[in-house]
C-alpha cells in the first residue's frame, strides 16, 4: 500500500525532548491510526475498479505523493542539520 508506515513517523515523537512516556506513546498510536485509516480508504479512493485497467487517477496520486514524501524529508534533514550546527556555534563544541 501507498502510505507512510508508523515507523519513521514514531522517531518525531522520540525527537521531542519535552515530551513524556505518555506522549510519546500517545504520538505512536496517533500514527498508527492514521496509517491504519490511509489504508483503508486509499485503494477505495484512487483506485477504483471504474478505471482498471490503467488506474490513471492512482498512478498521479501516487507519483506526488512521493515526489511530496522526498520533499518533505528532505526539509526535515535540512532543518535538523541546520539546527545541529546552530547549536554546535552557540555551545562552542565541536
Amino acid at each position: 500500500m501507498p502510505t507512510l508506515p508508523p515507523t519513521p513517523l514514531t522517531g518525531c515523537g522520540q525527537s521531542l525532548p519535552s515530551c513524556s512516556s505518555h506522549g510519546s506513546s500517545s504520538w505512536v498510536g496517533r500514527t498508527s491510526m492514521w496509517n491504519n485509516a490511509v489504508n483503508a480508504w486509499w485503494p477505495l479512493l484512487f483506485y477504483p475498479a471504474t478505471d482498471a485497467p490503467r488506474f490513471t487517477t492512482g498512478m498521479i496520486t501516487m507519483i506526488c505523493t512521493c515526489g511530496a514524501t522526498l520533499v518533505i524529508t528532505w526539509l526535515v534533514w535540512y532543518l535538523e542539520r541546520r539546527e545541529r550546527e546552530r547549536n554546535k556555534e552557540t555551545t562552542g563544541k565541536t
